[in-house]
């Protein structure tokens, strides 16, 4: 779709200049859709009326990268000998430096934690010229503190908990996801190495439970969702593959209660017809696997807070809708042309 590459760059990959803020905190208290437009972010009603900037940003660089409360934002700009990492606090013009001449030459990505104290920084760089690939640093925002948490990795997710850090490690042959524990600094893979994971989207709300998009080594073998349990050590596949003859299965993503999961499959028919993009919903406690509708992109999916409904955008369109789990009713909330949704609070 025409902004994928926007949604990638809103999501992971921030650059911002000269923005400023209207706090959502002085909003009004409703459920608040928020989407991103490459100039400005809004919040919106459910039905899509009431719209509103929090945060403008008129020059020529695309908005991105705000903390969860909305009232800060971290950005590259050109420094003396590199990129510097500046973070800009509500109505403060200047800001302040978290990373200072950082040669960056492929590529920047930044995660705050769920709890707004720290970003996971991700780059590729070159350091007095020494090549310095995939390095993550973890940052914290106060204090100004910054620490190397691992090199040869890829782009990392934070437990809701704000205390585990998954990401991919190129080191190894299938480039396998580990876990690092913030408190101990323990990293566990979260897999053997006889199967690649391709992916993952969700963290369960207690941060006892990651959702993985899993590829068997073995040729012919289709790609599953798994729920790993780090409590346990458990890796559970999701789907029943008796149910619905699964293809392509990918983005598992809790609801915030944690009693359902929403992903996305291709899977056949019994008249071997191969659905494609199928968003489905997993209730946890009974494993009953419920289709909802077809033609869903994936990496897209946003839960209601109360846990009734999804956003979703249409691979066919790129218009963005609600649609009710119980009702499966449809409803467009966006156009394609003006923008992504990012969250729903």
């Amino acid at each position: 779709m025409k902004h994928s590459l926007i949604i990638l760059l809103a999501t992971i990959s921030f650059i911002i200049w000269g923005c400023t803020i209207t706090p959502l905190a002085q909003q009004a208290k409703t459920n608040h859709i928020i989407f991103g437009d490459g100039e400005k972010y809004w919040a919106m009603d459910e039905n899509g009326q009431n719209r509103r900037v929090i945060w403008n940003c008129p020059a020529r660089f695309e908005c991105g990268n705000l903390s969860p409360d909305w009232s800060r934002a971290v950005y590259l700009e050109k420094g003396e000998q590199g990129w510097n990492v500046r973070l800009r606090e509500q109505e403060k013009e200047e800001g302040r430096i978290l990373m200072a001449d950082v040669r960056q030459d492929k590529e920047f990505g930044s995660l705050w934690s769920p709890n707004g104290r720290d970003l996971a920084v991700f780059f590729n760089s070159v350091i007095d010229g020494e090549e310095k690939n995939n390095e993550l640093y973890l940052v914290n925002v106060d204090t100004g503190e910054v620490k190397l948490l691992d090199t040869g990795i890829g782009i990392s997710t934070w437990s809701p908990n704000s205390q585990f850090i998954s990401y991919r490690d190129f080191r190894s042959e299938s480039h396998g996801w580990y876990i690092m524990d913030l408190n101990t600094g323990n990293r566990t893979r979260v897999i053997d190495k006889d199967a690649s994971v391709q992916g993952h989207k969700g963290w369960s709300p207690d941060s006892k439970q990651l959702g993985l998009t899993i590829t068997s080594l073995e040729v012919g073998v289709p790609t599953n969702i798994f729920v790993k349990d780090l409590e346990t050590g458990t890796l559970t596949k999701l789907q029943d593959p008796d149910q619905y003859r699964y293809k392509f299965a990918t983005d598992p993503m809790w609801s915030p209660d944690g009693q359902k999961i929403a992903y996305i499959a291709d899977y056949n028919e019994p008249e071997e017809r191969t659905i494609f993009r199928t968003l489905f919903i997993h209730d946890v406690a009974s494993g009953i696997q419920t289709p909802l509708v077809e033609g869903v992109e994936r990496g897209r999916l946003v839960w209601s807070p109360d846990n009734q409904k999804i956003i979703y955008e249409s691979h066919q369109d790129g218009n963005h809708y609600i649609i009710d789990i119980n009702s499966k009713e449809i409803t467009k909330i966006l156009d394609d042309e003006e923008g992504y949704v990012i969250a729903w609070e």
